[in-house]
């Protein structure tokens, strides 16, 4: 989880940030990773050594992508680390200097953008190692990203129902310094304004990223009250992620209140709430794709390094009531 946040971004002391990078390269010794044992990406791509900073080990849907490529390289006989920043901007930067110093041939970063990574992406520069992205956008000095942000269906069937409604109101739920929120949010609201719909119906709450289902469930809370019963009001609830989903949805089962309510992503707690159609729908990444994509989005680079960066979108599968149960007995879904 992050420690601290300021003006709505993650901080770290400078000796949290030494601690980070000193553990991260005494494992990486332990395991016999010497530095300069890989030097840059110069090694044939059958024998590729990559380091995988996550964004945060507790975000279930950012570590259930960030895995799913980390095993799919694997699989191929690729050798892959993986380092928890816990969020935290100076510690995903730690960790990618570290995989720096000691040599690997490639570099995946989870959900931070290319503005965050501006130390990690110069130290790669200086020493020709590319940095590919997972969950961000593609920004210079990026070897390639992979967008899954997949803002569009989810948008769509959301702005669809609050059209039909009468009287609707709107809570979004939203973290505008994630990339992958904000590019939904801005969707969503250039979805929504195509659509004649006023901003004046929305109501804005960005979550605190370190409680978001309890600071989420607060906020509910409060537009509950802000919007009673008395008034016949047609309830939507918007949120970037499944964490604030599930807070907003407590507090609705605790006020006796119904809304409708889209979001992205999935762990086994939403499960029930799509099939009762408590939650209406979410969205999620084709993990097994992602994998492919990253692989060859990295062979390809290995083949030609002068190549324009690519900036891949991930394949998008939305999961409502009528395909969840189907969904849940034939994929394993993360805890949360």
């Amino acid at each position: 989880m992050l420690r601290s946040i300021t003006g709505g971004r993650a901080t770290q002391s400078p000796v949290r940030g030494r601690l980070w990078t000193s553990i991260l390269v005494a494992t990486m010794i332990s395991l016999g990773m010497g530095v300069g044992a890989c030097g840059g990406s110069s090694t044939a791509a059958s024998s590729l050594k990559v380091g995988v900073v996550d964004f945060d080990i507790t975000s279930v849907p950012a570590q259930r992508e960030a895995t799913a490529v980390s095993q799919a390289m694997k699989s191929i006989g690729w050798t892959v680390i993986q380092q928890d920043a816990a969020g935290d901007i100076p510690s995903g930067n730690s960790i990618c200097q570290a995989y720096v110093t000691e040599g690997f041939n490639v570099i995946v970063v989870d959900v931070f953008s290319g503005s965050e990574m501006a130390q990690c992406l110069s130290s790669a520069k200086a020493a020709k190692i590319p940095v590919f992205f997972l969950a961000s956008s593609i920004a210079p000095g990026m070897a390639g990203n992979i967008n899954t942000v997949l803002p569009t269906a989810i948008n769509e069937l959301f702005i669809a129902a609050v059209k039909k409604a009468t009287n609707p109101q709107i809570l979004s739920l939203q973290y505008s310094p994630a990339v992958p929120c904000l590019d939904r949010q801005q969707s969503m609201d250039q979805l929504r304004t195509a659509a004649g719909i006023p901003a004046s119906i929305v109501t804005r709450h960005e979550f605190n990223v370190n409680a978001q289902s309890t600071d989420s469930e607060a906020a509910t809370v409060a537009w509950l009250d802000a919007h009673p019963a008395s008034l016949g009001q047609s309830l939507f609830i918007w949120s970037c992620t499944s964490p604030p989903a599930i807070g907003a949805l407590a507090a609705l089962q605790e006020a006796g209140r119904t809304a409708v309510q889209y979001t992205w992503d999935l762990t086994s707690q939403l499960v029930p709430d799509l099939e009762n159609g408590s939650i209406a729908g979410t969205s999620i990444s084709n993990t097994t794709v992602l994998g492919t994509q990253l692989i060859g989005m990295i062979k390809r680079y290995e083949a030609n390094h002068n190549a324009t960066p690519e900036n891949l979108q991930a394949q998008a599968l939305v999961l409502t009531q009528a395909n969840i149960a189907n969904y849940a007995a034939h994929n394993a879904i993360a805890a949360g």
